[in-house]
């Protein structure tokens, strides 16, 4: 036997075959994998189908014109001649003010104030577009609240640069309000406190208002007890007398009726017989009244005019004949009413929301006769949706010419808008029109431009989409008595959201968003797990991805999950592909791990339920008509993922219960002790009041499996699988180089650590020899 040859290799290939062979594998190993990871992303491309539940069907099948009907039929219906005739103000109006029509409105000096508020975006863009017409403003910044009195302060510095810049002199409003609720407590107990208390208060208010460099201070105060109105008069003239030491003036706000029983208003003793006071009149120290010139009927009465030109008439001759009508500034709605008669629910609206639900609903503005005309001089329309018969009252830019122009005949010093945001845009028309409108006046005010202002219809945080847009059109006429009146032949489309998903009053649901954690989505399963109560999560696939575990269980526990992206990414800012990948790809996640589909969709950033961004529909459109999705947006935010403090978040909740049915709180994407800590006494609030926490099938009137399906094995089966296999690699491949990389990491340490070990023992011994 002959000795091998030493200078060989052991796996030497003498012959030159084995590396073309494995070259060829390896090839074609590439072209599969290759192909399985464009297969895997092209099934993320294809989407999943499930049907949308058939109660979420598109907003033009939901809405439809009321048939005209007699009161015979329909006791709600409003017959609109017969509440003049038969109403028992129209039977004490009082004459008309006799001005001639040719004087000149708007006199030099006329104060222009606009009503603001922070939480609607649109009054922004209307006060940023008109502030030139201005020239006073007030914010809703002063709250009084709680039998302690407290001083609530909200200012804007953003808001005071603006005002500076443009000229507007801020007069900050302080009401004794908190959420939606009045509280004439509050008043009444600082009212009728020590002069110490008062004075404190008084401090405290104007170190506020000389922050803001505020004109002064316009109070509005409602609902207060009349027992206490002498009291009332001395706390506003000590009120009075602060703020003019710093060159400040007090404005207050008056409601026609109660009000004029509720405060001693005018000096004259035969002005009010059934009021007596030995006090000083508040016209004696205060600088300015605003009367509230608007919600002749409001949410809590039957439908009807806002502000009829007869009823204005007649509370204007009260103030002529009583005050000197220069010291008070009447203030006009710019808003509308939709009165829903078979719930009993009435909605404040935009005019843009009105004209957008008297189009979608295809409410022939001819045959039904929407006018602007005598005797009211108040535009209405009736429409039907599955919640119940409407009736819309709105007031237009032609019921804003009649009003101002009688409000100036009368020589008031200004003129009021509440509010911004929510009027027809041609009011700051007709506002700058100085004597009777010319024709090409009158013609400009029959077109209605459609912008890309969102409206809104229904009630409820779960919404379809409709972006479509057009102008509509009226004709406008000047009629004998100087007024203007209008008759309206097209409605302008505006985009719009249709909401639904409001159930029972008492009803309400929770859900989570950015989960799961690992930390803290545990924590809050077990608090709902505890207390019996079924929520929904809305998921982002890559925390899906990483804990499976938790969405089997939160599934297996009888929640619902919705899909919430993949990677949290703001959807109003990204391509359409870009969109469809973050969801199908949570989609086939969650179709992967929990063999159910999920029909529901949140938004990142976006899931406030009134958004006025319209870049903000375009992701909430894409998902609903290409995807399928019910989107699911929110009204009551306590914004726990600031991490305000436990306290605050429960007090947030409790301030906002009344706007919506959904609260929106975070398992994940940070710390969410606050949220965990916060958990059970949102709960036991929600149950003490009387509330029954719900899912949002039930909120919808649906079953669980009609918004979370069981996947359908027969369909798109091998796109399932591709989808469930390629997450499954990807997420073994990224567990192995995480724990490979763990591994090594720990390698080089201990070899670290070894090689100084050695090389210390390695000198020790050196030196002992030595």
């Amino acid at each position: 036997m002959s000795e091998p040859d030493r200078g060989a290799f052991i796996f030497q290939d003498l012959h030159g075959r084995r590396w073309p062979r494995l070259r060829r594998v390896l090839v074609v190993w590439g072209l599969l994998v290759a192909a399985a990871i464009v297969w895997f992303f092209r099934t993320l491309l294809v989407h999943p189908e499930f049907k949308t539940p058939a109660s979420v069907v598109p907003l033009k099948k939901q809405l439809k014109a009321a048939i005209s009907r007699t009161e015979q039929d329909d006791p709600n219906a409003i017959n609109w001649q017969r509440y003049y005739s038969e109403s028992k103000s129209a039977q004490e109006r009082l004459d008309k003010i006799k001005k001639q029509v040719s004087k000149k409105p708007g006199p030099k000096g006329e104060i222009r104030l606009g009503y603001y508020v922070e939480w609607d975006p649109n009054s922004l863009a209307s006060l940023e577009e008109h502030a030139g017409a201005l020239t006073h403003l007030a914010p809703e910044w002063f709250s009084l609240q709680g039998t302690d009195s407290r001083l609530v302060a909200e200012p804007n510095p953003r808001l005071t640069l603006f005002a500076a810049a443009h000229d507007l002199t801020l007069m900050p409003l302080l009401q004794n309000i908190q959420g939606n609720t009045w509280q004439p407590e509050a008043v009444e107990n600082l009212a009728n406190g020590t002069a110490d208390k008062r004075s404190r208060f008084i401090r405290s208010l104007l170190d506020q208002l000389k922050a803001m460099k505020a004109g002064g201070l316009i109070i509005d105060w409602q609902q207060l007890d009349p027992a206490y109105r002498d009291n009332y008069s001395d706390f506003l003239e000590q009120i009075s007398a602060a703020l003019k030491t710093a060159n400040m003036e007090l404005w207050f706000s008056v409601s026609p009726g109660e009000d004029f029983k509720t405060f001693h208003i005018f000096s004259d003793p035969d002005a009010q017989p059934e009021i007596k006071s030995n006090r000083r009149a508040l016209e004696d120290f205060v600088d300015r009244f605003l009367v509230m010139l608007h919600d002749e009927n409001s949410e809590d009465d039957a439908p009807g005019p806002i502000a009829s030109q007869p009823w204005l008439e007649g509370w204007l001759k009260v103030i002529v004949q009583y005050a000197d009508p220069s010291q008070w500034i009447a203030v006009l709605g710019a808003y509308a009413y939709d009165w829903n008669t078979t719930t009993k629910k009435t909605e404040m609206i935009t005019f843009k929301d009105a004209m957008s639900r008297a189009s979608y609903a295809g409410v022939d503005a001819m045959s039904q006769k929407t006018e602007v005309a005598p005797p009211s001089y108040n535009g209405q329309y009736q429409y039907y949706e599955p919640g119940g018969e409407h009736s819309v009252s709105f007031l237009d830019a032609i019921s804003f010419y009649n009003n101002a122009r009688t409000v100036r005949a009368a020589e008031f010093g200004g003129i009021g808008i509440v509010r911004l945001g929510t009027e027809d845009p041609q009011i700051w028309d007709v506002l700058e029109i100085k004597s009777q409108p010319s024709a090409r006046e009158l013609k400009a005010l029959g077109t209605l431009k459609a912008s890309d202002t969102i409206t809104n219809v229904g009630r409820g945080e779960i919404v379809t989409v409709d972006a479509e847009r057009d102008d509509g059109a009226r004709i406008v006429t000047l009629d004998s008595s100087g007024l203007l009146r209008a008759t309206y032949t097209d409605f302008a489309t505006y985009p719009i959201l249709y909401h639904q998903g409001a159930g029972g009053e008492h009803q309400v649901a929770i859900t989570f968003d950015d989960g799961p954690s690992p930390e803290w989505t545990p924590k809050i399963l077990d608090i709902l797990r505890a207390r019996g109560i079924k929520a929904a999560f809305f998921l982002l696939g890559k925390n899906c991805e990483d804990y499976p575990g938790l969405v089997q269980r939160i599934v297996a526990e009888g929640h619902e999950i919705g899909n919430h992206t993949y990677s949290h990414r703001n959807l109003a800012v990204m391509s359409e592909w870009q969109m469809e990948l973050e969801l199908t790809a949570t989609q086939r996640l969650i179709e992967s791990i929990t063999g159910r589909s999920t029909t529901l969709f949140r938004p990142p950033y976006n899931a406030d339920s009134n958004p006025t961004d319209i870049a903000e529909l375009a992701p909430l459109r894409l998902a609903q008509e290409q995807l399928g999705y019910t989107v699911v947006l929110e009204k009551i935010d306590p914004q726990d993922w600031s991490r305000p403090g436990t306290e605050e978040i429960i007090q947030r909740v409790k301030d906002l219960r009344g706007e919506g049915n959904i609260i929106l709180l975070h398992d994940a994407g940070g710390d969410r002790s606050e949220t965990v800590a916060a958990l059970p006494h949102i709960i036991d609030y929600l149950q003490t009041r009387g509330d029954r926490i719900v899912s949002l099938s039930e909120l919808l009137g649906m079953t669980r499996d009609e918004l979370m399906p069981p996947v359908d094995t027969t369909r798109q089966p091998i796109e399932r699988f591709v989808a469930g296999t390629g997450f499954r690699t990807m997420h073994g491949i990224a567990a192995f180089f995480w724990a490979f990389m763990i591994f090594s990491t720990g390698l080089v340490i201990a070899r670290t650590l070894l090689v100084a070990w050695l090389a210390h023992r390695h000198h020790s011994r050196t030196v002992s020899r030595r």
